[in-house]
């Protein structure tokens, strides 16, 4: 980590989209093996439970790849961002101004897209604007905090935020490609959620596995962090609010803004 932070602060925001050495890999952990003590688990029928009593993933694959990515996320990725973004920011080397530039200029996040409304006219959607309330905020508290002895820093605008968008910015992601984003509900044609995006078969093609384990990890309800549907109904108190969660945010943002879009459309 601290090799990373000799080198410019594009090159950081680009290690960290890359994931290598930062984030588990997703063949690592569907390679482990369930361990013997579990084994009489194959004759039950398992249920878990996440923090609002909600039924999560059950079954036996859970301990083997939730259970083992959590915890090297939560064991080693985890500090990791901790120490890039802190002393990164505490350095002066990592600012709102930067990470910005770096997303408008080194990014497909940087590049408007225009979206026909049901009148036919022409809407510019710019994800820069959109995003630049919650990566502002996320620095002025973590500066705040770093800077003022028994200033107590608060996440919760930037993270409420981030997390929304993050849902934006994979529908855009399908819109880009020409993968419909929209399902047959009771009621008719509707907007597919975060969940159904995901699934998306000609999705898969595109984002390679590492992205969707931590996808899914982040912000489903599969027995990981579950974080959009913690923050769309509001389940968290103001201690869930935590500066590791907007790390983990900012990291799957780079790692969206990582992949490149080829020729005119």
């Amino acid at each position: 980590a601290e090799k990373i932070l000799r080198r410019s602060a594009f090159k950081v925001y680009h290690t960290i989209g890359d994931g290598k050495g930062i984030f588990p890999k997703a063949e690592k952990i569907k390679n482990q093996k369930r361990h013997s003590d579990y084994d009489f688990l194959n004759s039950v029928t398992q249920i878990a439970f996440d923090k609002n009593k909600n039924i999560t993933k059950s079954g036996d694959n859970r301990d083997v790849l939730i259970d083992s990515y959590d915890w090297e996320i939560q064991g080693i990725t985890t500090p990791y961002l901790e120490f890039l973004f802190v002393k990164g920011i505490e350095s002066g080397k990592l600012t709102f101004e930067n990470m910005m530039v770096f997303l408008k200029q080194h990014t497909w996040i940087g590049r408007p897209f225009i979206r026909i409304d049901l009148g036919g006219d022409d809407i510019e959607i710019d994800w820069i604007k959109l995003l630049a309330p919650s990566i502002v905020e996320y620095f002025v508290q973590t500066n705040s905090a770093l800077q003022t002895k028994g200033f107590t820093p608060d996440y919760t605008l930037c993270i409420d935020s981030l997390t929304l968008k993050l849902e934006g910015l994979l529908r855009n992601f399908c819109e880009q490609l020409n993968l419909a984003t929209n399902v047959t509900g009771k009621t008719g044609i509707q907007e597919a959620n975060l969940s159904q995006i995901l699934e998306i078969e000609d999705l898969k093609q595109y984002f390679d596995e590492d992205d969707f384990m931590l996808f899914k990890y982040l912000l489903l309800n599969e027995g990981g962090m579950n974080i959009r549907n913690n923050v769309a109904h509001a389940f968290y108190s103001h201690h869930d609010y935590k500066r590791s969660k907007m790390h983990l945010l900012l990291a799957a943002l780079l790692r969206i803004g990582k992949y490149q879009f080829e020729g005119n459309k």
